[in-house]
């Protein structure tokens, strides 16, 4: 049942209450809902948090995943990772965490969407091995794109029917979305995909090797990160991984890894209503005591202060 029956309905969001227990899952859902983007209309999603505010013409970073089904209208989907895009009726498409982006709905038509937000590790392994691929984040096969949309629809329906609840169920559902979109998308892009994951020929210099540390730290730094298995991962021994960020940045990887969670806990903090507690976990910190002691050394003064 589509969400869109009637032109009247308003735009709706519920983000779901996320906990300690949710963090330890490897994928869950964090919100839901549907917007109906009128035409020749500017639009601003009052009543949800800023974070995720749409405003037209305006840049939006999101630091999580957004998976999007376009029920009706037309319009431009721009980012930084994959360009200007057209999106239409049936398509599907992905927002990716870290990516600046803006949506654009026709003028003479406008969009309604559903989506979902969600995140954990087992989403971003899926990015890092290829089988997400910012660059092509429209779902292409029609076919496949139909039953993801039906997917994205019900689960969005329940998250929307329980607000203040947040379920394995959900993320029971949401896996069996990525496993959808997953075989459409190495299904329909193996050129792409297949030499991506060949070993070049040629040694990897300094530069390429902190891009590839900073690309693992910022998509897993919501997580505890071992300094040691991060420099076997990119083929070199842990000091000579502290001496090319040296070089190349002037900092240390610590450095980089707490650079990485207060971005993250400054976004929550001035752009929802989450308890500072909880942020310290979403922002990957061990304790809220030990975001204190970073945010004191690092900006001279409390994730309370801050926000205030």
């Amino acid at each position: 049942m589509s969400f869109f029956q009637t032109d009247s309905l308003p735009t709706k969001a519920n983000f779901l209450p996320i906990t300690e227990q949710e963090l330890k899952w490897n994928l869950y859902v964090t919100g839901a809902g549907f917007d109906d983007m009128r035409p020749g209309r500017s639009f601003v999603n009052e009543g949800r948090p800023e974070l995720y505010r749409l405003e037209q013409y305006k840049n939006r970073i999101l630091p999580e995943y957004v998976f999007i089904y376009i029920v009706d209208g037309a319009g431009e989907y721009i980012s930084d990772l994959g360009g200007s895009l057209t999106v239409k009726k049936g398509d599907v498409f992905i927002l990716f965490p870290g990516s600046e982006h803006q949506l654009i709905p026709d003028k003479e038509v406008g969009w309604k969407d559903v989506w979902i937000t969600a995140n954990g590790p087992y989403i971003h392994s899926l990015t890092q091995n290829g089988i997400l691929d910012p660059r092509q984040p429209i779902v292409s096969s029609p076919s496949t794109a139909e039953k993801i949309a039906g997917r994205i629809e019900r689960l969005c329906s329940q998250i929307l029917d329980s607000p203040q609840v947040n379920s394995p169920f959900y993320a029971a559902d949401l896996l069996g979305l990525l496993i959808e979109i997953g075989g459409c998308q190495t299904s329909s892009n193996p050129p792409d995909v297949l030499p991506r994951l060949q070993l070049s020929s040629q040694p990897p210099d300094s530069t390429q090797i902190v891009q590839n540390a900073c690309k693992e730290i910022w998509n897993w730094g919501h997580q505890e990160i071992d300094i040691k298995l991060l420099a076997k991962k990119l083929n070199v021994n842990r000091r000579t991984l502290e001496r090319y960020f040296n070089k190349e940045l002037n900092r240390t990887i610590r450095e980089e890894i707490h650079r990485c969670r207060i971005y993250r806990a400054i976004t929550l903090l001035q752009q929802t209503n989450v308890k500072i507690e909880q942020i310290a976990l979403m922002a990957g910190f061990p304790s809220y005591v030990h975001m204190i002691r970073v945010f004191k050394r690092m900006l001279g003064k409390t994730p309370g202060e801050f926000r205030s």
